[in-house]
């Protein structure tokens, strides 16, 4: 019973996924990817603020070696990996972006291949090669023009983020009895990097610029953002790796339908079939 909630929130966590690349798309067409995330990163920290107050776990007190840690996993997984993502969007839309960003959990087992030094195995030489095709498939639409394919480099900067960011919450989790705090703790570092970094590359005057049509795609990529990944971590916490990954990774599928029906966006049948060439790879990847 607990596989099948397990299943269950593992499924509502890749369409909800595929969701907030469509709101992200939508809410770009009237302002910019800067003023997009910080806006959907703000509504994701008040749903989880909420979450922490109703656990009672506000006042939780977590150890500083596991702060460091979520502190790394709010810079990594949502201040770069944010700001890779809408720009993404915005250059080569939602439904390429998401695909290539769906390469993750091969990137992940990559890093830990590197890390640990595991043996690699059969699945693993097999899932890389299906991601690998899948995502020069998903790249190889619409020629090389520069602007692409800075979105699709940027789709794998995102994608690189993603690998690193569960290993990073893990740790942060160790230990400590809810994940509401922690989560909230890690989406405020976010915000606090996110600006820092904006400021950076002086592009902190286009934070506001966000109309009222944007504003609410925005609002919907927050929420949709924030349970998703709720959902994710109940997947993770009673249903095994194997079943989760694939099947949050349908996301792609999601935005791909989104993007026929409500963006009229273009997908040939190279992106398609890289879709799900990379779907394979991963189920293969995380057996």
């Amino acid at each position: 019973m607990l596989q099948d909630s397990g299943a269950l929130a593992a499924f509502g966590a890749g369409i909800l996924w595929g969701f907030n690349a469509f709101f992200i798309r939508k809410g770009l067409k009237t302002s910019n990817p800067f003023a997009g995330a910080l806006l959907s990163l703000t509504v994701t920290s008040f749903i989880y603020f909420i979450l922490t107050i109703f656990s009672g776990s506000l006042y939780e007190t977590i150890p500083p070696t596991n702060l460091i840690f979520l502190a790394s996993a709010g810079f990594v997984g949502y201040s770069l990996a944010y700001l890779f993502y809408y720009n993404s969007i915005e250059f080569i839309g939602a439904s390429r972006a998401a695909t290539i960003t769906s390469s993750r959990p091969l990137l992940a087992a990559l890093l830990a291949l590197l890390i640990f030094r595991e043996e690699i195995t059969f699945s693993l030489g097999v899932g890389t090669l299906f991601v690998v095709t899948g995502v020069i498939l998903v790249s190889g639409y619409g020629g090389v023009r520069k602007k692409s394919r800075k979105g699709e480099i940027l789709a794998i900067f995102t994608a690189f983020c993603w690998s690193i960011y569960p290993i990073l919450v893990k740790e942060g989790l160790r230990g400590v009895m809810t994940f509401f705090k922690p989560t909230f703790i890690t989406i405020l570092v976010a915000i606090f990097f996110y600006v820092i970094l904006i400021s950076f590359f002086k592009r902190s005057h286009l934070l506001l610029q966000v109309d009222k049509s944007s504003l609410r795609y925005f609002t919907l990529s927050g929420f949709a953002n924030g349970f998703a990944n709720l959902l994710f971590f109940i997947a993770l916490s009673s249903s095994p790796v194997t079943l989760v990954v694939p099947l949050s990774n349908i996301y792609p599928f999601i935005a791909i339908l989104l993007g026929i029906l409500l963006l009229d966006e273009k997908i040939t049948i190279k992106i398609f079939l890289g879709a799900i060439l990379i779907f394979l790879g991963v189920a293969l990847v995380v057996t």
